[in-house]
């Protein structure tokens, strides 16, 4: 039999029917799902790139840079180089000293190389004393020896034994050149045994010491004694140029135990008296 347009379908066509009106939503919930897992992922690897970043940077400030070219450097280039130039700051400002540490290393300085000039003056000054009290020491021996020079200002010119047309024989004496009129001197304390004229010595004085040792003292211009007793430095006449002699002197002759002469330097020093 056939049906007409308004005839009611039959069941089998009715079923098609609703399953084509019946909404997707398998469909949709799948759909759903895959939206929130994509989120998630995103979520996850976002959230791990920024851990990946604090690390890097984490690293960096503990000194433990990763290694060269790594991902998180080339992300951050600003951040490393601000990091590298706060190290190269910190560096600099380590090897800066303190302006008052080095004031008081130069003071301090200072102050040694005047304490160290001080002690060597303070050096010099004490050798030179002790070479002056030793001097003086030498000196005040001599004197209690009771020996002195025989005359002062004066150059040594002719020396005993030599030979020359000045003298009749070798030379007997030490001749002592200094202007007339100079004092001429006891050399130690004695006693006058002779005074006056000897020939070639011209103007003579001879002095007995308690030893027994002759002195001579010749060419002298004038006496200042001419007997007596005498103490070492007791001025017994004058220089001048009588007798043999080619100019001013003090012609001085040294007789131990009233002997042949002997050298005069030689004797003097002797006593601790250095012509």
């Amino acid at each position: 039999m056939q049906h007409s347009p308004e005839t009611s379908p039959q069941p089998a066509d009715r079923v098609q029917r609703l399953k084509g009106l019946r909404p997707r939503r398998p469909i949709l919930v799948v759909a759903g799902l895959a939206v929130v897992a994509a989120a998630t992922t995103a979520g996850v690897q976002a959230s791990g790139a920024g851990a990946g970043a604090g690390a890097a940077h984490g690293h960096r400030v503990m000194g433990l840079a990763p290694s060269s070219g790594s991902a998180s450097e080339s992300a951050d280039p600003d951040a490393a180089r601000l990091l590298s130039e706060r190290g190269e700051d910190v560096a600099a400002r380590g090897n800066e000293r303190d302006p008052l540490e080095v004031r008081q290393e130069a003071e301090a300085a200072e102050a040694k190389a005047s304490a160290d000039a001080q002690a060597a003056a303070e050096a010099e000054a004490e050798a030179e004393a002790e070479a002056a009290r030793e001097q003086a020491a030498a000196k005040a021996e001599a004197a209690a020896k009771g020996w002195v020079l025989p005359t002062s200002g004066y150059s040594l010119t002719g020396r005993f034994g030599k030979a020359g047309a000045r003298w009749a024989s070798t030379h007997t004496g030490l001749d002592f050149a200094t202007p007339s009129g100079t004092p001429i001197k006891a050399a130690a304390a004695g006693r006058i045994t002779s005074a006056g004229g000897a020939g070639a010595f011209g103007n003579r004085i001879v002095i007995t010491h308690t030893d027994g040792t002759q002195t001579w003292y010749c060419h002298q211009s004038r006496f200042a004694k001419t007997s007596g007793s005498v103490a070492a430095g007791d001025v017994i006449g004058y220089v001048g140029t009588t007798g043999n002699s080619t100019g001013p002197h003090l012609h001085f002759e040294v007789h131990p135990g009233g002997g042949s002469a002997v050298d005069p330097a030689g004797w003097l020093r002797a006593k601790g008296v250095s012509p």
